[in-house]
């Protein structure tokens, strides 16, 4: 029955696990270390090493190498009903348990399930009689012929493994005091804080109890750190510990890195709203404390919070979901905690699907580029385009932008999808020339995270060499915040883009900060005014006053000036009379798919 492991599976395999782990510089990298040569040595999918804690009825996954499988779950812990720990503890009592894969058999329960194992290894580690753990061995692939002897020589690496776990312990507790302390506020470290947290649920979960989590952090505190250097920051965090801990009674706390803090705290089920409100109170107050120690900056305090009103889930889930909420409080307006619910993990699945479907729609071209086109106010003929991305799925139905765009700016996926854009793009214009059509400047918006790198310029003239294009026929958008948060690597950009003939505009101006000072130091070629000044039909006299200064401003620096968002006649024909260069919005046409654009050049050239 499939593979036999007999010729690997000898004495000399001891010998080299006790070589790998004594050549360890450290126990849990040595433990990692055999674990990847048996995994390699067996041809197996998986080793995962579960090792008991105090929650009841739990095993903690310490150790998970994963071949060809999405399971990734180091730290998770899994607690199980008193029935089932007790019947498994008995299985295991014979020395070790093997599973097959049988359609006709119930289905094991758990994560793997999904997966359909053909077989699977548990070896159980008992010490003084008492169950501490297992050694796991799983294929996804074939089931495996466990002899006797394999099972006593597995039995050996798996006491050897579990040895080094216990040395682990003791070195831990041996070093408790420096272990689980903070070195800057001394608080609890975050390892300490989950077990912790995980032994509390569930007597502190019974009846009218419930548990309150709170992951905040101090929004921009790398700004602080920069500002006034990084022993004030570690003052500042001392002080945001102290608050905490001399605030209302809790389970526990700790700072899990950087100013990232989180603490449970017991309450009654039936007093949750009051507390919420009361927590919104004391984050005001703790912020204005804060700032005491920083006193010219702004502290805000964002926090996630999770209830945990039962005891069917872990301390790490719930500081994950506390995390996720947190994420979603710092895109809110103002001081405010934000309670975790269901739709954020419906959310972080969307985000999940959209970049795990992102390679497979590039190679399918369901990416499609729409063109909304710029008039020239004087003519009243196509000046150009700006380029626009639509995702289309198989369906016929479209992911719009707003939906993907920020989680790959986010992650940095946004760079493939700027590339898929770019080649798109000139292969348009390619098109275009070979045809003997008209052609125009198209333009394409760039991302921060490609002047964070040195990619893009190679990019950009790789795609001049194989297509060809008169760079005159290409324009870069870098929207005003890019240029303030990446003064340097935008000026390079800019340089070079002169250089080689290409326009560069500084898109959605007046939407951010703009420093006056900055926009004169950057020989920019066309400044797009933000679409937030159309806002009304009809300009209010303040509008007109704004936009009469900035594009009159826009001219004696010799810019081209570009009006976004326009949609009445009003507004274009105050545009017109101010000196506006170019006009873009749905006056003259929304953005429209390459086929539709084409029938629209026909009309305006």
């Amino acid at each position: 029955m499939g593979t036999t492991n007999s010729s690997i599976c000898n004495w000399q395999l001891i010998d080299d696990a006790k070589k790998i782990l004594s050549d360890g510089n450290h126990t849990s990298n040595a433990v990692n270390n055999l674990l990847l040569d048996l995994r390699s040595r067996f041809n197996l999918n998986a080793i995962v090493v579960r090792q008991r804690i105090s929650r009841p009825f739990s095993l903690r996954i310490m150790y998970e190498h994963v071949k060809n499988c999405p399971t990734k779950r180091i730290n998770q812990t899994i607690t199980y009903s008193e029935e089932d720990w007790n019947k498994s503890v008995s299985e295991y009592k014979k020395g070790y348990y093997i599973y097959y894969f049988d359609e006709n058999k119930a289905p094991i329960s758990g994560v793997i399930a999904k997966y359909k194992p053909q077989c699977i290894l548990q070896l159980p580690y008992f010490s003084k009689g008492v169950f501490l753990g297992t050694l796991d061995f799983i294929d996804f692939e074939q089931p495996h012929d466990w002899s006797e002897q394999d099972i006593i020589i597995l039995s050996s690496l798996r006491d050897l493994i579990f040895e080094d776990l216990t040395k682990l312990d003791e070195d831990k507790e041996s070093k408790s005091s420096e272990y689980d302390k903070d070195y800057i506020t001394g608080m609890n470290r975050y390892e300490t804080f989950i077990e912790n947290l995980d032994r509390a649920i569930p007597s502190c979960t019974i009846g009218n109890n419930a548990i309150l989590v709170v992951y905040s952090d101090i929004h921009h505190f790398k700004l602080i750190n920069e500002g006034y250097g990084y022993r004030k920051g570690d003052e500042l965090l001392r002080e945001y510990a102290r608050q905490l801990q001399s605030g209302r009674t809790y389970i526990d706390a700790c700072r899990v890195h950087s100013d990232n803090f989180i603490v449970a705290y017991q309450i009654q089920a039936s007093d949750i709203d009051t507390t919420l409100r009361e927590l919104e109170i004391e984050q005001k107050w703790l912020s204005l404390e804060l700032q005491k120690c920083c006193p010219d900056s702004h502290i805000r305090i964002c926090s996630g919070i999770y209830i945990i009103d039962n005891s069917d889930i872990d301390a790490a889930t719930t500081a994950a979901y506390a995390n996720m909420a947190r994420k979603q409080s710092k895109q809110e307006k103002g001081l405010r905690s934000v309670l975790f619910s269901s739709d954020m993990i419906k959310d972080m699945k969307r985000r999940a699907y959209l970049n795990d479907e992102l390679p497979k729609a590039i190679q399918n071209h369901n990416l499609v580029v729409y063109y909304q086109p710029k008039i020239s106010c004087s003519s009243e003929k196509l000046f150009g385009a700006e380029a626009l991305i639509r995702w289309q799925k198989d369906d016929g139905t479209f992911i719009y932008p707003d939906e993907f765009i920020p989680e790959f700016e986010s992650n940095g996926n946004i760079v493939s999808l700027d590339y898929y854009v770019y080649e798109e793009v000139f292969r348009y214009q390619r098109y275009r020339l070979d045809h003997n059509l008209s052609v125009f400047p198209v333009s394409m918006n760039v991302s921060r995270l490609h002047l964070e790198s040195n990619d893009i310029l190679p990019y950009i003239r790789s795609l001049l060499d194989k297509y060809q294009i008169p760079p005159k026929y290409i324009e870069f958008e870098l929207t005003e915040n890019i240029y303030m948060q990446s003064i340097e690597p935008a000026r390079k950009f800019i340089s070079t883009c002169n250089d080689l003939g290409i326009s560069v505009s500084m898109d959605d101006f007046g939407s951010g900060y703009s420093s006056l000072n900055m926009i004169s130091s950057l020989p920019i070629d066309v400044l797009k005014i933000d679409k937030i000044f159309m806002k009304n039909e009809t300009l209010s006299d303040n509008d007109k006053i704004v936009l009469n200064s900035v594009i009159d401003m826009a001219k004696r620096l010799n810019m081209t000036v570009l009006c976004e968002g326009v949609e009445s006649k009003s507004q274009l024909n105050f545009l017109k009379d101010a000196g506006c260069d170019i006009i873009q919005g749905y006056y003259y046409g929304k953005p429209m798919s390459q086929t539709e654009f084409d029938k629209f050049v026909t009309s305006y050239v």
